[in-house]
Order: structure tokens, then sequence, then C-alpha cells
């Protein structure tokens, strides 16, 4: 009889903890063409250096994130230079090789995250209407997912992915796809308190 009891007492319990099946937090990593996330068109017709802005969106908050940023066939020989984070995370890897850019933020985050940028050299000679999606890193096989974020109890959660367009035109215009962000109405001065 103790038996019975103690197995339908630890059977509620995982019931009772377990999430919904629709409560699974929504994560993304998207590329922009500043930091402003106003403008997902790159413009690389000439020879020079272009940025390409990361942004961890999503519902919620956020502890780390793996992506990567391999440039596509479309854009071919550039060069890429550096990857540059917004803040002095934690981090292993680079955006370009198999294993990705692993980046642990050091603390809870409330979503969208500014994470950086990548800087590449651009030749000049990129064809129009070329799409440089996030992507996956090659090395990791348990996930297919563009990313992976890390939620505030270290749960790992797979996240999509929102590229920018390269040499944009009308005919390919990438502002289409990108939906606004969610907006929550609060205070100047709830503002102010997330610096203090």
């Amino acid at each position: 009889m103790k038996i019975g009891v103690w197995m339908a007492g630890a059977a509620l319990i995982v019931i009772w903890t377990a999430a919904p099946a629709g409560a699974d937090p929504h994560y993304s990593v998207e590329f922009y063409a500043d930091a402003a996330m106003s403008s997902c068109a790159l413009d690389a017709h000439n020879a020079g250096i272009v940025d390409v802005h990361i942004f961890h969106t999503g519902e919620g908050s956020s502890t780390g994130l793996l992506f990567s940023a391999y440039p596509p066939a479309c854009w071919p020989n550039v060069v890429w230079l550096d990857d540059h984070l917004a803040q002095p995370w934690a981090n292993i890897g680079s955006t370009q090789v198999p294993l990705g850019l692993s980046i642990g933020y050091g603390a809870c985050l409330p979503l969208p995250i500014y994470v950086g940028y990548v800087r590449f050299m651009a030749p000049g000679n990129t064809e129009s209407c070329c799409s440089f999606p996030v992507t996956h890193p090659t090395s990791w096989t348990y996930f297919t997912e563009p990313s992976i974020a890390v939620d505030c109890d270290f749960n790992e959660w797979p996240g999509t992915g929102r590229g920018v367009m390269v040499n944009a035109n009308a005919s390919c215009g990438c502002g289409t796809d990108r939906s606004a962000l969610a907006v929550q109405e609060t205070t100047w001065g709830a503002v102010k308190a997330l610096y203090r």
C-alpha cells in the first residue's frame, strides 16, 4: 500500500512539474545590416568591410547561445575578419569554425540581446539577391536547427534563424519576412531602473 501511494505521489509530481506541450520557448538568431535592427539588406556592391549584426531574439530570457554564420556560395571570395561581441561574454569558437560560436552571457538576460557583429571583407563581386542565412554549426549532429539557446534554468532549446539579403533589390527585398518585435508598455522610471 505504501509503495502504491509513493508511486502515485511521484507520478503526480512528474505530471505537475512537466511543462505543457505548447509552452516551449521560442528563440532565434537574427542577422541585420545595422545595430538598430532596422535593415536586413546588406550593401556589398563595392569592395570593403561589411558587418553583419547579430541579435538573439525570442520570448523571455536566456543565458547563452550557439550558432554559425558561414558565408553563402553566392558571396564568393568574401573573407571573414572577426567576430565582435557586444560585451566581454565568455565564448568559445567562432562563427566560421565547425563547432560554431558558443557564448555564455554570465547572467540571465532579457531578450532581445544585441550579440555583436561578424566582420567580413567583401570583394565587391556579389550577386544581387544573395541570401545569407543563419547557419547550423556543421560539427553538431544532435540538432539541425540554425541555433541553440540556453534558458535561465540551463535547458537547451533549438532556435530558428533569420538571415540578411546581400545586395537586395526590388525583386528580392528582405523586409517582408520581418515580423515586428513585441512591445511591452512601461514607464521611464522602469527603463532607467534597468541601468542601475
